[in-house]
């Protein structure tokens, strides 16, 4: 599995990807959610992986993804980086194009 970057851009932007533990996730963000896009802050923040729990990390990974194409979605086209469905279904495909590259 690919690492979760700490910044990346989108155009002219810098989006900031910051990890929280557990409790100041569910804290600042909400205790029902794994991850979240704040377009006033260009900061995505997802929680970390609790250690041991079998499929953590490829959660958090599909989190990231999914929070990158609301992220993608606020520069491209606004009106849509809210529509849930579309992040995720964008979200999904772009998380399997980066498991599953292959390069000969």
């Amino acid at each position: 599995m690919k690492r979760i970057p700490s910044s990346f851009q989108l155009g002219s932007y810098t989006i900031k990807v910051v990890m929280l533990d557990v409790e100041a996730f569910s804290k600042k963000i909400s205790p029902d959610a794994y991850g979240m896009f704040d377009p006033n802050t260009l900061t995505i923040y997802l929680c970390k992986p609790p250690v041991g729990l079998k499929g953590a990390r490829q959660h958090t990974y599909q989190c990231f993804w999914h929070e990158y194409c609301h992220a993608l979605l606020f520069v491209v086209w606004p009106k849509l980086y809210a529509n849930e469905k579309l992040v995720d279904a964008m979200g999904h495909s772009l998380a399997q194009l980066m498991n599953t590259s292959k390069f000969d």
